[in-house]
């Protein structure tokens, strides 16, 4: 990386000795008095690219150090630095003596193991035979105990708690029984009364609808309904002399014997006269029709306090009722008390069901003891089982032995667990190497395998242009293995803590390679361009071509022998050139140094624009 660093310097370098050179001869030029002729170039076609440059080293996708699961020296190694390998190739052989022993030594055991257990199996045939049959025979009889003990002391459980629950129902029937006995004698002696009561009542709602519907029919609204009958008949009175009235005045107006005043007042009288006929007539309909709803309100109120009437004396029928339910109350009461008799005869039963299940207990235990007697006589069959079952543990352990002892016995071949290149070899045919299974140290890399199908750049950039890169952005690889070739990649990863490096903040950045290339290796320093903006094919000038003057930009011309500023309107800039989007066109002569706005020392001399742009570059070449 650091000879890239270097190259990175070498074009400054070159520029800053250049501009020194043209500031020597042009400052000697002025003092021997001539005028140097200006510095032009041509406006012509060219990409420009606007970047952030940075370094870094080549990665693979993965990488995958191989060791081995048993330790042991190596006998024969078969890869080396920069070699292919697939999945399952031969990378080492370890020695195997002493893995092969350890799995002789496993299968020994196995055998030996087995034989022990087919004579206990043997052993524990023989001793079944014997005592088999009596120890089935005593524990069929002990279980069959069991079962009855249990049946025995599940029903008389049922039992109690059945015998206990009839008891409480009884007594329950009982009490709800005499409750509805104290009702039933309540209801039956306040019946009457209730009856006699109810009919009283009715009756006297009755003589009042009819008093009230007898006053409506006589005399309701006398005067009232008087008034309004006079009003009528007055306003008709008034309203047929109006309009005999206005007859007269009619005809008379017609002869020339009244005026249209005249007429006019007799017109506005007689509307008046119908307007105060139409106003009375209304007041005696609706004076009317109130009576009317009175009246049939009234009647509704008879009607309603007669049907309570009859319904009152038909609930006469009640007392009878209540005599009837007082008498099925006692009847109630008799039954509830003899179903708790009934409840209360069945605890005697419960003493007998008690006896019976001591009677089963016993018979159990004696069954019990019989069983204790077959269960010693098996002791020895007990032994022989013991010893079966030690000695199929004991195969079982030989097995996982020899099982172990297989697979290192597979172990001491070492195989790639992958496709790779070998990028490092750390041993030699020779080398005893530890194992990687080993709970106390991380056992021997024998090689390091990596993934080249897909390579990737971990660039360094600088604090300061950071903020520029995206994640997805386009990037220009060079390698210098590959000369002026560049490779296409995109940014995948920006790390987001950056770290100090020769006292300056750089953040890493992962560039992911476009295309697979085996001419790649891990490890080969890349300069990479990380493409903000690019333009492609424009017009395009030295950036010491064009100044500012009052906020806007200009170009001096080189016509003939004479110089024209013309203004331009500029598009994108790299370090070297910018674009012309109007006032210049393709082969145009622009002055670039020694230009009247600028001067050797000045902003557009060189030690003016072009020494500050070289330094800006910081050798950020593309």
């Amino acid at each position: 990386m650091r000879r890239f660093k270097l190259k990175r310097f070498i074009w400054p370098i070159i520029g800053v000795l250049a501009v020194g050179g043209i500031y020597y001869w042009y400052t000697k030029r002025k003092k021997n008095g001539e005028e140097p002729p200006p510095v032009t170039v041509q406006v012509e076609r060219r990409d420009i690219v606007v970047s952030v440059a940075a370094t870094g080293d080549l990665e693979p996708l993965t990488t995958v150090d191989v060791k081995a699961n048993v330790a042991g020296e190596i006998v024969e190694l078969v890869v080396d630095r920069g070699d292919p390998v697939s999945r399952g190739d031969l990378i080492a052989r370890i020695d195997p003596t002493e893995t092969q022993s350890a799995f002789d030594q496993a299968r020994a055991d196995v055998t030996s193991t087995g034989a022990r257990v087919r004579e206990a199996q043997t052993e524990l045939d023989r001793q079944r035979q014997t005592t088999a049959a009596q120890i089935r025979a005593s524990e069929d009889s002990y279980q069959t105990a069991l079962a009855r003990v249990k049946q025995a002391e599940s029903s008389l459980v049922y039992q109690k708690r059945k015998t206990e629950t009839n008891i409480l129902r009884a007594q329950e029937a009982l009490k709800s029984a005499q409750a509805r006995v104290r009702q039933a004698e309540s209801r039956a002696g306040a019946q009457p009364q209730i009856t006699q009561s109810s009919i009283d009542r009715a009756d006297a709602e009755v003589r009042a609808a009819e008093q009230m519907l007898a006053r409506l029919i006589e005399a309701t609204h006398p005067q009232e309904r008087a008034s309004t009958r006079s009003g009528v008949a007055a306003a008709r009175v008034t309203l047929s002399n109006d309009k005999n009235n206005l007859a007269r005045v009619q005809k008379l107006y017609e002869r020339g014997g009244a005026s249209l005043q005249d007429l006019e007042a007799a017109q506005k009288s007689l509307a008046d006269a119908q307007d105060r006929y139409d106003t009375a007539q209304a007041a005696s309909d609706t004076l009317e029709r109130k009576h009317g709803s009175e009246i049939a309100e009234a009647k509704a109120r008879l009607e309603q306090a007669q049907a309570s009437a009859d319904t009152a004396r038909a609930n006469s029928v009640d007392i009878s009722i209540a005599q009837e339910e007082l008498e099925a109350a006692l009847a109630a009461v008799r039954e509830a008390e003899a179903a708790l008799a009934a409840a209360e005869a069945e605890k005697a039963q419960d003493i007998v069901k008690l006896e019976e299940v001591r009677a089963t207990l016993a018979q159990a235990e004696e069954s019990r003891s019989q069983l204790r007697v077959s269960r010693a006589n098996a002791l020895s069959a007990k032994k022989a089982v013991y010893q079966l079952t030690d000695a199929r543990a004991q195969t079982q352990r030989s097995q996982a032995q020899l099982d172990n002892a297989t697979k290192n016995l597979g172990y001491t071949t070492v195989v790639s667990p992958r496709d790779g290149v070998v990028i490092d070899r750390y041993v030699e045919e020779g080398t005893v190497i530890t194992s990687g299974r080993s709970s106390i140290a991380q056992g021997t890399n024998i090689v390091t395998l990596a993934d080249t199908s897909q390579m990737f750049v971990l660039a360094e950039v600088d604090e300061a242009d950071v903020g520029q890169v995206k994640i997805g952005q386009l990037v220009d690889i060079e390698i210098e293995t590959l000369g002026e070739e560049i490779l296409s990649g995109h940014v995948i990863q920006l790390y987001p803590r950056g770290e100090v490096i020769e006292n300056v903040v750089i953040f890493k950045v992962r560039i992911a390679v476009d295309k697979p290339d085996l001419r790649l290796r891990p490890g080969m320093t890349a300069e990479v361009s990380i493409i903000n903006a690019r333009r492609k094919n424009v017009p395009a000038v030295p950036i010491d071509a064009v100044f500012q003057q009052e906020g806007e930009s200009f170009a001096e011309v080189l016509r003939g022998e004479e110089r024209e500023t013309v203004p331009v309107k500029t598009g994108l800039a790299d370090f070297e050139y910018i674009e012309i989007i109007e006032g210049l066109k393709e082969g145009d002569q622009v002055i670039v140094e020694g230009n009247s706005f600028g001067g050797m020392g000045g902003p557009g001399g060189p030690g003016g624009r072009t020494m500050g742009r070289m330094m800006r570059m910081g050798g950020r070449r593309r």
